[in-house]
């Protein structure tokens, strides 16, 4: 993949163990903007109080991906940074190639923008992480959208990105062993770990102390498909709050700024 670094920011976030309220943790949202509100309200988010970690892939496929600007500048919302984010900033290295790979993959919305959205959107997805780390009752939490490569720690994975691996980043942002089931066993160093990136057709699948929660949140019925939606999980475990696409045109609850 090309386009590395593109970053105007570290590969990890630390985020300090969350005394006021709950951390939340939502797999892929692709666009589907009004469904994460919808789903927000379903668990009664506080803004003052919670937080929601996001494993990256805000945006493309989905109706809504302008609106992730407007998530990225919440102060209760943490991002890392999804391979359709990298995608839309290596549109930009003047590759025509990579320009045409990211329409094909859902990122045609982005040409149509005001040039003015599209710098703010550029520089929002540059300064997004490769991996968090959040303090929590039950220990540290990770969040990588990709996979850590198998038999790699935490720590060494971490390590290997902060000097810049390619093979490191490009697992961060691409790898899908554990989500595809290639790999059997979970990732040292760590209490849990969020993945996204390869969406699962039955729900969550846990591997070991590794989530994937990207559970297709952009398909739906007016696709042909059942057993996809949005899913929110507590980040130290517990609640899971799953919901199918909502649309713009639909109902949906207030939004939380």
């Amino acid at each position: 993949m090309t386009g590395y670094p593109c970053f105007d920011a570290e590969p990890l976030l630390r985020l300090p163990r969350n005394q006021a309220g709950r951390d939340w943790v939502v797999g892929d949202i692709h666009g589907c903007f009004t469904t994460l509100e919808a789903l927000l309200a379903d668990v009664e988010f506080d803004p003052a109080r919670d937080r929601l970690l996001s494993v990256g892939d805000l945006i493309d496929r989905g109706p809504e991906s302008a609106r992730s600007l407007e998530f990225w500048s919440a102060p209760w919302f943490h991002a890392i940074r999804g391979n359709h984010e990298q995608m839309m900033l290596d549109s930009e290295s003047g590759d025509p190639v990579a320009a045409m790979s990211w329409a094909f993959n859902g990122g045609g919305w982005f040409f149509e923008e005001p040039e003015e959205q599209r710098a703010a959107l550029l520089a929002a997805a540059a300064r997004l992480p490769l991996v968090m780390e959040v303090a929590t009752a039950i220990g540290p939490v990770g969040l990588v959208h990709g996979d850590v490569p198998r038999r790699r720690s935490w720590g060494d994975f971490v390590s290997r990105l902060e000097r810049g691996e390619p093979a490191a980043i490009e697992a961060a942002l691409w790898g899908r062993d554990r989500a595809l089931g290639r790999v059997s066993r979970g990732i040292d160093g760590i209490e849990r770990v969020y993945v996204g990136h390869t969406p699962q057709r039955n729900g969550v699948r846990v591997v070991g102390n590794v989530f994937c929660i990207d559970t297709g949140a952009v398909y739906g019925p007016r696709d042909g498909l059942v057993d996809t939606g949005l899913t929110l999980m507590r980040a130290e475990g517990g609640a899971t709050h799953s919901r199918e696409a909502v649309y713009p045109d639909a109902p949906f609850a207030a939004r939380f700024w």
